[in-house]
Parts: C-alpha cells; structure tokens; sequence
C-alpha cells in the first residue's frame, strides 16, 4: 500500500474557461491538492493506496472524501476539524495555463499528528511506500505531523518519494521554503520537480541541479512539452512528451507522479531496473497527458457520475 500524506482542498475554476474570477458567471468543483491528485489517479488505476488528509466539518469536505473513497482511495485517514475545507479559485487564460486567485489556507493544513493516531494508531502501518509534496511543511499541524511520520519511515526503512510541488506564494520566508526542500530532499528515495520548481528555488532548471538535492536518490525533472528527464543512478533516461488535446494543466504533474509510483513503488525490484524506468516514465507521460484533457486535476480520471469530485 503506499501511504500519501498532503493536502486536499477544492478548487473552484473560474467559467467559462478563459474568464477571470472577476468575470466568472460561474464555478466549476474540482478536486485539488497535489497529493490528493496523486492518491485520486492511483486510486482510479487500481493501486492500493491511503491518504492522510484534513478537511473541514463541513459540505466541501465530505464531497472530496466521498469523491476519494469512490476513486478507490482508502480515506480513513481523511480526518474533519471545525477548520473549513481549504478552497482555491483557478482562473484558465485562452493557452489552458492556470492562476491561483485568492488562495484561503483551511483545514489541510489543520491535520496533526495526535488525531492521526488516535484514529488509525500507527499511521504507517501496511504502508511499503511513503509519498508527500513541500506543501505539508508549509506550517501548522501538518508540517508537525509530516516531519514526525517522515523520519519514522525513514527510521523503517520505508521509501520515501517527494514532489516538490512549490507554490511560493505559500512560504513566509524564501530561507524556510529552502531549509525545507532541502530537509525533504535528503531523506527521499525518489525525488521529482518540474522547472518551475527549480525556478522558484533560484536554481537553474537541468537535471544536475535536482540531482545536487538528493544525491541518493532518483530524481525525476519534468519539462513540460519537452518531455521529463530522469537520473536512476548512473543511468539518464529521457521520455518524450504525449500528444495530447489540452484543456487546461491543473495536476498534470500530479497525474505524471501517480503514473510513476504505480510502477516502481510496490515493486523493490524495480526501484533499479533501467527497463522499468523507461516503463514507468512512459506510464507517467500518458497519465500526464491524460490529465490536460479535462478541467480538473483529476476529471479526466473520474466516471460522469464523480466528475465534479
């Protein structure tokens, strides 16, 4: 089972697509947050999976974990407060590239670990893989919660994999989004960024610059429509970007990680085998795609029936 650890919010985007919030006439509900993205897709390809998440008591909290458990995710570690479901607005300009407008922090990050434990005991257990994004160290119980858990696993002997994922509007001080990325970095199997990650860090965007934060470790640097690259020890992969008809980008690296797991994570054997690289990365590229082709991160995953999930 791989155990997910991150935020889950709603996001609204602004309709129809190409108008601003200002000018919305209406709001489209989509699942949000980039592990839950993460855990949604697994879920959908059949891949055991649990996801540790908070949300509020609240209409929008019980929509996204009824949403997770219909996908196939395991939601007993998707835990209420009083705190309100986090909510972002997303604005999709004519090129299908979206905006955050008028982010509210909520429950997401309310999540600690005393609540975690007292619902599930030993929250990590069953788990064979460990999955999280820098947002759970932005601040809060979460991060409180994520570092405790991460360096359990790490005491395990449990694989870690990291998404950078860096929203820099989110960190009060650049220093502490660095000190973070790097604590995360250095205690992860497999590591993954796109260019904008790197940018947000002052780093150039190459794949030695990625690999300098997690020596150890695969690391996996998405380019957008030139493809992704990646270095499993020795070895540089590269994979060609799919074809898709883009609707907007929301979660289309979230959908790529997921693709990526659900091929080395439960595998150990795989976890070194260039074959299963190149395979995994094919994986990852298709599911990438796929995500573009609908609005939401995860909708082109969900049946009509869970679409607005």
């Amino acid at each position: 089972m791989i155990l997910l650890l991150g935020d889950l919010l709603l996001d609204l985007f602004a309709q129809p697509l190409g108008a601003t919030v200002e000018e919305a006439t209406s709001f489209l509900p989509r699942q949000g947050g980039a592990v839950a993205n993460v855990a949604a897709v697994l879920g959908h390809r059949g891949v055991p999976c649990r996801l540790l998440a908070g949300v509020g008591r609240d209409a929008h909290g019980r929509r996204l974990t009824r949403s997770l458990a219909r996908a196939g995710v395991d939601v007993t570690g998707v835990l209420d407060s009083a705190v309100p479901t986090g909510v972002v607005f997303i604005q999709v300009d004519a090129a299908g590239e979206r905006s955050f407008v008028g982010y509210g922090g909520g429950a997401e990050k309310e999540l600690s670990l005393g609540a975690l434990r007292a619902a599930l005991g030993d929250p990590l257990a069953g788990a064979r893989w460990f999955h999280t994004a820098s947002g759970a160290l932005e601040g809060g119980p979460l991060e409180e919660a994520a570092r405790t858990l991460i360096a359990e696993a790490n005491g395990r002997g449990l694989p870690l994999s990291v998404d950078l994922n860096i929203r820099r509007h989110k960190w009060d001080s650049a220093d502490r989004l660095q000190q973070a990325v790097r604590w995360l970095a250095s205690r992860s199997a497999v590591l993954r960024a796109s260019e904008d990650d790197l940018a947000a860090l002052g780093l150039p965007a190459d794949l030695d610059q990625l690999a300098s934060l997690a020596p150890s470790a695969a690391v996996v640097l998405t380019r957008g429509l030139r493809g992704a690259v990646a270095r499993v020890g020795d070895l540089t992969l590269e994979q060609p970007a799919h074809a898709a008809r883009a609707v907007e980008s929301t979660g289309a690296g979230d959908a790529f990680t997921a693709g990526l797991l659900s091929v080395v994570a439960l595998d150990p054997a795989a976890r070194l085998d260039p074959a299963r690289w190149r395979h995994a990365l094919a994986v990852a590229s298709e599911l990438g795609a796929r995500a573009v082709e609908a609005c939401g991160a995860t909708a082109a995953f969900a049946g009509p029936d869970d679409a607005a999930g």
